[in-house]
């Protein structure tokens, strides 16, 4: 029977070992200036919270007479992410986007959705897709708050894509 040396993990030659201590450090220092830069963005965020102001900076566009909120947290070319909150009984009106669509995501509340001819509930925690050119409107037929996340895909520079439906009472 042969003896066996003793087990002896590979070391990798001279030139892979300075190529991987290279790579390895470069991502250690990559994770290091991600680390600050997020923990730059908290502090940044609680010192907001302190001086009385929103948490996050948001593009926000009040409109308390219509008691419509919305708050816009990213936009680039191809989506946008807004938060949309709706008083109890408030609505926005028909209207439909020719160059997007939207995902409709219940956050707290009751959403009434009409989606073309078709009017019906949103539960909080669900979901609502609108394709492009579809004629829709959002409800708060409840007592409490409907807070909506809005993800709206597309080609979002075009601002002039939303036709609004013209209600007229006879």
């Amino acid at each position: 029977m042969a003896i066996l040396p003793p087990f002896q993990p590979a070391t990798p030659k001279p030139s892979e070992r300075a190529r991987m201590i290279e790579y390895y450090s470069s991502l250690n220092e990559e994770l290091r200036n991600f680390n600050r830069e997020k923990l730059r963005e908290i502090k940044r965020k609680e010192r907001l919270r302190h001086n009385g102001k929103e948490a996050l900076e948001m593009n926000r566009a009040k409109l308390p007479e219509r008691g419509i909120n919305c708050a816009q947290f990213f936009e680039s070319k191809k989506y946008c992410i807004n938060s949309v909150s709706l008083d109890p009984g408030k609505k926005i009106q028909l209207h439909r986007h020719l160059h997007r669509r939207e995902r409709l995501v219940v956050v707290s509340g009751v959403a009434s959705v009409t989606l073309g001819d078709r009017t019906f509930l949103v539960q909080e925690a669900e979901s609502v897709s609108i394709n492009f050119a579809d004629w829709h409107s959002i409800q708060n037929p409840g007592k409490a708050l409907l807070t909506i996340i809005e993800v709206q895909c597309g080609n979002i520079s075009i601002e002039k894509d939303t036709e609004y439906f013209l209600e007229t009472t006879l």
